[in-house]
């Protein structure tokens, strides 16, 4: 998967969210998240393996230790380019709720 893939996912996931149920969209970006892990597993040195405990992750071959980069840095993009679009119409006065919020980012989510 490369990172327009992603950040398509990500956007089509985002745009189904709803606020009293967000289990779906976590599981949702969760699901492209390992989707984007290579087939063969990474091998991690012994400091990586202990950095990934540090983190409170028990097993060391977690599924998406190896997820590139790139993958999730698209994702990343993704989310933060609706929190701009709804930043911007709070800024300019043309939202004021969460409501209003809620329906933006997820009109901005299918909008790309």
């Amino acid at each position: 998967m490369d990172e327009t893939r992603a950040a398509s996912l990500a956007r089509d996931a985002l745009a189904d969210y709803e606020h009293a149920n967000p289990e779906p969209i976590a599981q949702a970006l969760r699901e492209v998240w390992l989707r984007a892990v290579p087939a063969r597993p990474i091998a991690l040195s012994p400091g990586q393996q202990a950095f990934v405990r540090d983190w409170g992750i028990a097993d060391p071959e977690f599924a998406a230790a190896g997820t590139p980069v790139p993958i999730l840095t698209a994702m990343g993009k993704e989310i933060g380019r609706l929190l701009e679009v709804v930043r911007e119409a709070q800024a300019t006065g043309q939202i004021q709720t969460r409501a209003e919020a809620l329906a933006l980012a997820k009109e901005a989510a299918g909008a790309v």
